[in-house]
Protein backbone atom coordinates (compact mmCIF):
# COMPACT_ATOMS: atom_id res chain seq x y z
CA UNK A 1 0.00 0.00 0.00
CA UNK A 2 0.83 3.77 -0.26
CA UNK A 3 2.24 5.24 2.55
CA UNK A 4 -0.14 7.59 3.86
CA UNK A 5 0.45 11.29 4.49
CA UNK A 6 0.88 11.26 8.26
CA UNK A 7 3.16 8.08 8.46
CA UNK A 8 5.84 9.45 5.82
CA UNK A 9 5.82 12.70 7.85
CA UNK A 10 6.25 11.19 10.99
CA UNK A 11 9.29 9.14 9.36
CA UNK A 12 10.26 12.21 7.79
CA UNK A 13 10.39 13.98 11.07
CA UNK A 14 12.25 11.64 13.30
CA UNK A 15 14.74 11.05 10.70
CA UNK A 16 15.54 14.94 10.27
CA UNK A 17 15.85 14.54 13.97
CA UNK A 18 12.90 17.44 14.41
CA UNK A 19 10.37 17.53 16.73
CA UNK A 20 6.74 18.64 16.23
CA UNK A 21 7.57 21.84 18.57
CA UNK A 22 10.86 23.25 16.40
CA UNK A 23 9.08 22.10 13.37
CA UNK A 24 6.17 24.19 13.46
CA UNK A 25 8.57 27.12 14.30
CA UNK A 26 10.27 26.15 11.50
CA UNK A 27 7.00 26.43 9.14
CA UNK A 28 5.29 29.17 10.99
CA UNK A 29 2.78 27.38 12.28
CA UNK A 30 1.48 26.26 15.86
CA UNK A 31 2.40 22.44 17.20
CA UNK A 32 -0.95 21.62 17.86
CA UNK A 33 -1.69 22.27 13.94
CA UNK A 34 1.35 20.15 12.78
CA UNK A 35 0.29 17.43 15.64
CA UNK A 36 -3.33 17.29 14.08
CA UNK A 37 -1.70 16.71 10.51
CA UNK A 38 1.47 14.35 12.15
CA UNK A 39 -1.65 12.29 13.40
CA UNK A 40 -4.00 11.93 10.82
CA UNK A 41 -6.78 14.36 12.72
CA UNK A 42 -6.44 16.79 9.86
CA UNK A 43 -5.75 16.29 6.20
CA UNK A 44 -1.56 18.53 5.05
CA UNK A 45 -2.14 21.95 4.42
CA UNK A 46 -1.37 21.38 0.39
CA UNK A 47 -0.61 25.41 0.21
CA UNK A 48 2.13 24.83 2.77
CA UNK A 49 3.65 21.45 1.34
CA UNK A 50 6.47 23.22 -1.16
CA UNK A 51 7.69 25.01 2.17
CA UNK A 52 7.52 21.23 4.32
CA UNK A 53 9.75 20.08 1.16
CA UNK A 54 12.38 22.30 2.20
CA UNK A 55 12.30 22.57 5.70
CA UNK A 56 13.09 18.47 5.54
CA UNK A 57 15.42 19.21 2.60
CA UNK A 58 13.93 16.14 0.50
CA UNK A 59 15.88 14.47 -1.74
CA UNK A 60 13.77 14.55 -5.24
CA UNK A 61 12.72 10.62 -4.74
CA UNK A 62 11.45 12.05 -0.94
CA UNK A 63 9.84 15.15 -2.43
CA UNK A 64 7.81 13.47 -4.86
CA UNK A 65 6.63 10.40 -2.56
CA UNK A 66 5.87 13.81 0.17
CA UNK A 67 3.57 15.59 -2.30
CA UNK A 68 1.94 12.29 -3.86
CA UNK A 69 1.08 11.22 -0.07
CA UNK A 70 -0.01 14.99 0.41
CA UNK A 71 -2.32 15.12 -2.72
CA UNK A 72 -4.02 11.57 -2.08
CA UNK A 73 -4.63 12.27 1.87
CA UNK A 74 -7.33 14.81 0.35
CA UNK A 75 -8.16 12.37 -2.40
CA UNK A 76 -11.98 10.37 -2.18
CA UNK A 77 -10.65 6.64 -0.30
CA UNK A 78 -11.71 4.74 -3.65
CA UNK A 79 -9.42 7.21 -5.68
CA UNK A 80 -6.62 6.47 -3.36
CA UNK A 81 -7.49 3.17 -3.57
CA UNK A 82 -7.38 3.34 -7.52
CA UNK A 83 -3.69 5.24 -7.39
CA UNK A 84 -2.72 2.15 -5.15
CA UNK A 85 -4.12 -0.46 -7.49
CA UNK A 86 -2.43 1.18 -10.57
CA UNK A 87 1.23 1.40 -8.73
CA UNK A 88 1.21 -2.34 -8.34
CA UNK A 89 0.11 -3.08 -11.55
CA UNK A 90 2.97 -0.47 -13.05
CA UNK A 91 5.83 -2.58 -10.39
CA UNK A 92 4.42 -5.86 -11.71
CA UNK A 93 4.98 -4.86 -15.05
CA UNK A 94 8.16 -2.89 -14.90
CA UNK A 95 9.18 -6.38 -13.89
CA UNK A 96 7.80 -8.48 -16.55
CA UNK A 97 9.84 -6.45 -18.64
CA UNK A 98 13.28 -7.00 -16.77
CA UNK A 99 12.20 -10.34 -17.25
CA UNK A 100 11.92 -9.94 -21.19
CA UNK A 101 15.06 -7.97 -21.41
CA UNK A 102 16.61 -10.72 -19.95
CA UNK A 103 15.14 -13.71 -22.10
CA UNK A 104 16.12 -11.39 -25.19
CA UNK A 105 19.51 -10.89 -24.02
CA UNK A 106 19.89 -14.79 -23.51
CA UNK A 107 20.30 -14.54 -19.67
CA UNK A 108 17.38 -16.44 -18.61
CA UNK A 109 15.86 -19.57 -20.32
CA UNK A 110 12.09 -18.47 -21.37
CA UNK A 111 11.25 -22.38 -20.19
CA UNK A 112 11.61 -20.99 -16.90
CA UNK A 113 9.66 -17.73 -17.27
Amino acid sequence: MLPLFHQTFTTLLAARGLTVRRFAEMAGVSSSFVQLVRTDRRPPPLERIPDWVKILHLSPEEERAFIEAALLAHAPPEVAALVFSLRQDVMGLKLRVVELEEILAGKRDPAKG
